[in-house]
């Protein structure tokens, strides 16, 4: 076997057993054979004789002219430093979208952080405000009670009235400051809270104008219940229907429905009022939406607010029509 360097052209010389290669300005590249030396000896007196062998090669044969046609094939690859420059523009971007998420998780608990605020700074506030008159209030029926022999005999009818619009007070002082704190929920009977807050409308006709109430209430299995956040949340439905109707006479039915899919007790409260515009119907649980003139857009949120993230249920508009009224439904997990 012989190895020549890729050179071309070039010329072999061969004579006998011996032969030497050379290229085409007489450089010798290769020999072997008899009377040459050793292939790999390339000192001058090993070169010196080699050149003797093929001058009286040539004298006795033509050198042969050839050509090695070789193609070349160049392997490499990007510096590291390079490599590492390619992948910064992945990089930037990468970090960019990282700084954008943390913006934006960052600005929604904010936002959220804020209407939260709002809602214990205000709650906390009114409970402090009702506190003063409620004292007075109370400390003026004690000395009615105390005094009562020398009132006329309807002292005692506006004194009954008088305790119950102080417990009502009470009440919603109560409800108030439940806000912003973790209420304590027990199994109860929804029933039984909505008869409680539909009563109360129904005795106060007059002042919140002409409606009657149709009620079809079924069994139903207890639910986890603060029954006073409960019946606040259904108090500003009822109000809220009652303010869609105006002063016509209007109907609202108010109905219980035991679990049919799942495991959740179904509220709906339906009235004939004016409905919700179907542009406004995802925003009235907003806090400060509102469509009236005077609203302040707490009423709808209070209650989803106490509905869902207090008693873990769910409240929407099952249906609303303009000109033919509302139905809002309340889903309540099973005790």
């Amino acid at each position: 076997d012989l190895t020549i360097p890729a050179k071309s052209p070039s010329f072999l010389y061969f004579g006998g057993e011996a032969f030497a290669v050379a290229d085409a300005r007489g450089k010798l590249l290769a020999w072997g054979g008899a009377g040459m030396p050793p292939a790999d000896d390339f000192s001058a007196a090993a070169l010196a004789e080699v050149k003797a062998q093929v001058q009286r090669i040539s004298r006795l044969e033509v050198p042969q002219s050839f050509r090695i046609r070789t193609e070349t094939y160049f392997h490499y690859d990007d510096s590291e430093i390079i490599s590492r420059i390619s992948l910064a523009p992945f990089v930037t971007v990468g970090v960019l979208l990282l700084f954008a998420l943390v913006g934006y998780v960052g600005f929604r608990n904010i936002r959220r952080s804020e209407q939260r605020s709002i809602w214990v700074g205000m709650a906390k506030e009114t409970a402090h405000q009702l506190g003063t008159p409620l004292s007075s209030l109370a400390g003026w029926l004690e000395l009615m009670e105390t005094h009562r022999e020398r009132a006329e005999e309807s002292g005692d009818s506006i004194t009954a009235e008088m305790r119950k619009d102080v417990a009502r007070l009470t009440q919603i002082a109560s409800r108030f400051s439940q806000i912003g704190s973790v209420p304590e929920l027990a199994p109860g009977d929804v029933r039984r809270v909505l008869t409680e807050t539909v009563s109360y409308f129904e005795n106060r006709g007059p002042q919140f104008g002409r409606h009657s109430f149709e009620t079809d209430f079924e069994e139903v299995p207890d639910v986890l219940v603060n029954e006073e956040l409960m019946g606040w949340a259904l108090e500003n439905l009822l109000k809220n229907s009652i303010d869609a109707i105006g002063g016509r006479a209007g109907r609202i039915a108010v109905s219980v429905r035991p679990p049919v899919d799942g495991n959740y007790v179904r509220i709906t409260i339906q009235d004939n009022g004016r409905g919700i515009e179907p542009e406004n119907a995802a925003r009235v649980f907003e806090p400060g939406f509102s469509t009236k003139k005077r609203g302040w857009g707490l009423g709808l949120a209070f209650v989803k607010r106490i509905v869902e993230e207090y008693h873990c249920g769910r409240i929407h508009i099952a249906r609303s029509e303009a000109g033919e009224g509302t139905v809002f439904e309340i889903l309540l997990p099973a005790a």
